[in-house]
C-alpha cells in the first residue's frame, strides 16, 4: 500500500515536515533532501520566484515535472510518486532552513532563498543507482545512454531538455540512463529546434542532442563533449 496522500485528496505544505529527511544536495535549481524513513526516495524543493533566476528556469523545470506527475511517462526520466506547488509559509521556510543547516551553511540554504508567499515546488523521484558518467563502460556507453533518454523526453513530451552534464543524469540499476535534473528549453527558444526533430529520423534526433546537448567526463575529470567522444 502507498505511503502517499491518496490522489483524491490535494497534498499542502504541511506533508513535507512529514517526509523530509536530511539534506542530499543541491544544484543551480534547488535543494534536494532525502525521503524521510525511504531510502530509494529523493524530494526536490525549489523557489519558482528565485530572485536571480531571471530566466525563469525554475518555472518552466517545474511546469515540466508537473506534466510528468500528471501523465506518468517515465522513460528517460525519475519515477515521481508525489508533486506539490504553492506559496511558501514560514513553518515550511523554518523546517527547510533548519534542516539543511544541520549538516551545510547557509550557502546552501541561499540556495533556495525562500520568503514568506513565494511560489515553491516540491516533488518526490527515486534515487538512482549511479550519477554521471560510467567509467566502467567506454565513454561512448554513457553518451548513447543519455541520448536515448533525451529523444525518449522528447517523443513523450515534446519537450528538448538541455544542459545535459553529467551533474544531470545518472543510471537505474538495470543501466538504464535517466535526467534526473532537466532544464528544458523554453517554448519560444525550442521552435527551430522542434522544426529539425519532427523532420528527423530516431537516430537523428540522438545525434542531434549528442553534437549539441550532452557532455561526459574522463576519468581524469575533464569534460568532453559528446560529439568529440
Amino acid at each position: 500500500m502507498s505511503h502517499y496522500p491518496p490522489k483524491e485528496l490535494v497534498p499542502n505544505y504541511s506533508d513535507v515536515l512529514h517526509f523530509l529527511g536530511d539534506y542530499y544536495a543541491c544544484g543551480e535549481l534547488g535543494v534536494i533532501f532525502e525521503e524521510k524513513g525511504f531510502p530509494n526516495g529523493l524530494v526536490k524543493v525549489i523557489n519558482q520566484d528565485a530572485e536571480d533566476d531571471e530566466n525563469l528556469v525554475n518555472m518552466y523545470q517545474s511546469e515540466f515535472f508537473e506534466m510528468v506527475w500528471q501523465k506518468k511517462k517515465f522513460r528517460g526520466l525519475p519515477k515521481l510518486n508525489y508533486f506539490w506547488e504553492g506559496e511558501c509559509e514560514n513553518v515550511v521556510k523554518n523546517h527547510l532552513t533548519h534542516t539543511i543547516l544541520k549538516s551545510k551553511s547557509q550557502a546552501e540554504v541561499n540556495i533556495l532563498g525562500l520568503s514568506e508567499g513565494d511560489l515553491m515546488s516540491i516533488w518526490i523521484m527515486e534515487r538512482l543507482d549511479k550519477i554521471g558518467t560510467d567509467h566502467s563502460k567506454p565513454l561512448s556507453y554513457t553518451v548513447e545512454g543519455v541520448a536515448e533518454a533525451a529523444v525518449s523526453i522528447w517523443e513523450d513530451y515534446g519537450v528538448i531538455v538541455e544542459d545535459l552534464h553529467e551533474g544531470n543524469y545518472g543510471q537505474r540499476a538495470d543501466g538504464t540512463f535517466v535526467i534526473f535534473d532537466p532544464m528544458p528549453l523554453d517554448d519560444f527558444s525550442s521552435q527551430t529546434v522542434k522544426l529539425v526533430l519532427e523532420d528527423s529520423s530516431r537516430d537523428e534526433q540522438k545525434q542531434w542532442f549528442i553534437n549539441n546537448n550532452i557532455w561526459v567526463r574522463d576519468v581524469n575529470g575533464n569534460p568532453i563533449k559528446g560529439k568529440n567522444v
